[in-house]
C-alpha cells in the first residue's frame, strides 16, 4: 500500500470511527462475537512490528489457559506443539525450547510425560498450599537425590529432528539453525536442599537411548539452594555442538544420597540463530480466570525466570463461559494483565487475548456470556496499551467450527468440547496466519466493533498497566 493510500484509508477510518462513536444510534453494549473484527487493538502496528522483530530477534509466547485445550496432558499436547510447529514453518528457526520438565521428553514439539521421582512438598514454611502458591499451572516439580531409589535422576530430552505430533513425520530440517545450543537447568531452593549433579548428554538412538549416550558436558552446580527462602534459580550448563547428534538430553539429580533437590526442568536455546518465535505453555486442566488469580498469587519469582521475554497469550474463555458472566471474565482478564505487569515490572508487557472457538457444553445463558467474550477482549484491548484481541471464533467459525454447523464434529473430540487433532492443528494454523498478517491499518469489519465499543470507553480512565 502506497504512503499516500495508506493517509488516506486512516483518514477515512478516523472520519468513520468518530462518526459511529459519536452517534447517537451507536451501541455501546459488549457486541456479539460475529461483529467483532479478527484484530483489535489501540496500536495495530505495535503487534505488526513486534512479530516481524521475531525474523532476526526472536520473540518468546508465553500462554496462560484453561483446561485441556493448553496444557499438555490434554489436548494441548497437541494445539501447544501444532503452534510451535506453525510458527517454525513461518520463521524457519526455533530460538529456544520450552522448558521441558523432569522425566519427559519432547519429540519434535510433543511433550510426553512419565513420573520419576517424586512431587516436592517442601518449602520454608513446610506447607504445599505455599508451595503451590508460588508456582504456575502445569509446573510439575520433582524431587531428585542420587539415591539407588532413583538411579537415574531427571532427564529432560530434545529430539532436533522430532515430529510434531503423534502422526506426523520426522521434520526435514532441524528446529535450530547452526551447531551450537545452550543448556539452562531451572531449579528451586529450600531448606535441607543439595546441589545438582548434571550431565549434558547427546546420542543418534533411534529410540532415544534415555540416560546413555556421549556426555558433552558434566558438573555438580554451587547454586546454594540450602536456604531458607524458597526461590527459583537457573544453572547455565553452558554451550555446545549438536552437528553429530540428533538427540539431545539433561541428566540431572542430587548431589547426596540423603538429601534431594527440586528441579523445574531445562531449556534448550538455540546460541547460532536468535530467529523466530518459541511457545511456552502454563494451564491446568479445568482452570479459569479466578482460579488462576486465586491459587497462584505469588507466582512472580518462577514467571520471571521462565516466561521468554516477548508477549504473553491469554487462551482463557471456555471453562469461565460456563460460570461467569461477560463482566466478571472482564474484570478477571484485566486483573491477570495488571498483576502479570506488576509481576514483570514492566508496565508495557503486550499481550495478545487469543479466545476459544466454540463448543457444546453451554446451556443457554453460559452460552449467551461466551458469545460476548470475543466483545470483552476487544473492550480491553482499546482500554489498555499493548493489548491484542484476537477473535479466534471468527476465524474458526469461517471453517465451520460452529455447533450448529455439520463440520463441527471434525474440530472437536468425542466430548464435543475439547479439540481433536485435526482442530487443534486447524486452531494453531489459523491463529499464527492471522497474527502473522496483522494490518496496522484496521480493517473495514473493525468499524464496527470500534464504534460499538469506544461509546461504552470513552468516559473511562484509559489505562497503561
Amino acid at each position: 500500500m502506497s504512503n499516500m493510500t495508506s493517509s488516506l484509508a486512516n483518514r477515512a477510518f478516523t472520519f468513520v470511527f468518530f462518526f459511529f462513536a459519536l452517534s447517537p444510534f451507536a451501541n455501546s453494549q459488549t457486541p456479539h462475537w460475529s461483529a467483532v473484527a479478527e484484530h483489535v487493538s489501540k496500536d495495530l502496528g505495535f503487534f505488526q512490528q513486534l512479530f516481524a522483530s521475531a525474523n532476526t530477534e526472536g520473540l518468546g509466547l508465553t500462554i496462560l489457559g484453561d483446561s485441556q485445550e493448553t496444557t499438555f496432558g490434554g489436548a494441548g499436547r497437541d494445539y501447544i506443539s501444532a503452534l510451535n510447529h506453525e510458527f517454525f514453518l513461518k520463521y524457519g528457526n526455533v530460538p529456544s525450547t520450552a522448558i521441558v520438565p523432569p522425566s519427559t521428553f519432547v519429540h519434535g514439539w510433543n511433550l510426553s510425560s512419565a513420573n520419576q521421582g517424586s512431587l516436592s512438598t517442601s518449602n520454608s514454611q513446610g506447607n504445599l498450599a505455599t508451595s503451590i502458591a508460588t508456582e504456575l499451572p502445569g509446573v510439575r516439580i520433582s524431587a531428585f537425590s542420587n539415591s539407588p531409589n532413583i538411579p537415574h535422576g531427571s532427564l529432560s530430552h530434545v529430539s532436533k529432528f522430532g515430529g510434531v505430533l503423534p502422526t506426523a513425520t520426522a521434520l526435514s530440517s532441524p528446529l535450530f539453525n547452526g551447531d551450537e545450543f545452550s543448556v539452562e537447568l531451572i531449579a528451586r531452593s529450600r531448606p535441607g536442599s543439595s546441589e545438582i549433579d548434571w550431565r549434558v548428554n547427546a546420542n543418534n538412538d533411534s529410540g532415544r537411548a534415555y540416560f546413555g549416550g556421549t556426555d558433552l558436558g558434566t558438573g555438580t552446580t554451587d547454586l546454594g539452594l540450602d536456604r531458607t527462602e524458597l526461590e527459583y534459580v537457573t544453572a547455565d550448563l553452558g554451550t555446545y555442538n549438536h552437528a553429530d547428534f540428533n538427540h539431545l538430553q539433561v541428566i540431572a539429580q542430587g548431589d547426596s544420597p540423603t538429601s534431594s533437590v527440586d528441579i523445574v526442568g531445562a531449556r534448550f536455546i538455540n546460541a547460532s540463530d536468535t530467529s523466530g518465535v518459541s511457545v511456552q505453555s502454563f494451564a491446568s486442566s479445568g482452570l479459569r480466570v479466578s482460579d488462576f488469580l486465586e491459587n497462584y498469587p505469588d507466582g512472580a519469582d518462577l514467571f520471571n525466570v521462565v516466561a521468554e521475554d516477548g508477549i504473553v497469550g491469554l487462551a482463557f474463555g471456555a471453562n469461565d463461559g460456563r460460570s461467569r458472566t461477560a463482566e466478571q471474565f472482564k474484570s478477571g482478564l484485566e486483573s491477570l494483565i495488571e498483576r502479570l505487569r506488576l509481576w514483570t515490572d514492566n508496565p508495557n508487557l503486550p499481550f495478545v487475548i487469543l479466545g476459544d472457538p466454540d463448543n457444546a457444553l453451554f446451556n443457554e445463558n453460559s452460552r449467551e456470556n461466551f458469545d460476548l467474550f470475543p466483545g470483552i477482549a476487544a473492550e480491553i484491548a482499546l482500554e489498555y496499551d499493548n493489548v491484542l484481541a484476537l477473535n479466534s471464533r471468527l476465524l474458526s467459525s469461517r471453517l465451520g467450527w460452529d455447533v450448529d454447523d455439520p463440520n463441527f464434529n471434525q474440530f472437536v473430540a468425542d466430548d464435543l468440547i475439547h479439540y481433536s487433532p485435526e482442530g487443534a492443528q486447524t486452531l494453531a494454523r489459523l491463529q499464527v496466519e492471522s497474527l502473522l498478517s496483522i494490518s496496522a491499518v484496521p480493517e473495514p469489519s473493525s468499524i464496527v466493533i470500534f464504534g460499538a465499543v469506544f461509546c461504552g470507553l470513552c468516559t473511562r480512565r484509559q489505562k497503561s498497566s
